[in-house]
């Protein structure tokens, strides 16, 4: 279902990336040019992003997240448009970021530092102001 070329841009056609990330989170790292085809789709949009894509997934409030060695990227589904970044959260493996349990909210974690965030908008709802 996912082609990958050398780049740095995220083609995404609306429905079929939708229904893909939300089936289950992209793992794999992949050049940031993530075309993503099925057969008749055209893509909706494309997205430059700053590096390689590490992993990326739709959270429970419609947010896709976008990791990249140099940020964590919140990105619009609807309009293709990076909504905000984290260079801080750059290179974090996907299980350090994880839904809190009961809520919309996400969680970020590394040594030394622990994030919770609004997916949607990116704010933090609490951040321990160590960086490592």
């Amino acid at each position: 279902m996912a082609a990958v070329s050398a780049g740095r841009t995220l083609l995404v056609p609306a429905l079929v990336m939708v229904v893909h990330a939300a089936a289950h989170a992209q793992t794999a790292a992949a050049p940031a040019h993530l075309p993503v085809v099925a057969s008749g789709a055209t893509a909706a949009w494309t997205l430059k992003l700053k590096g390689d894509v590490r992993w990326q997934q739709v959270t429970p409030a419609g947010a896709l997240l976008v990791s990249t060695d140099a940020a964590l990227a919140g990105i619009d589904i609807e309009r293709g448009q990076i909504t905000w970044e984290k260079p801080e959260l750059g290179g974090l493996p996907p299980d350090s970021v994880r839904m809190v349990e009961g809520s919309l909210l996400m969680e970020a974690a590394r040594p030394g530092l622990l994030l919770v965030f609004d997916p949607v908008t990116g704010a933090a709802v609490f951040d321990s102001g160590v960086r490592g």
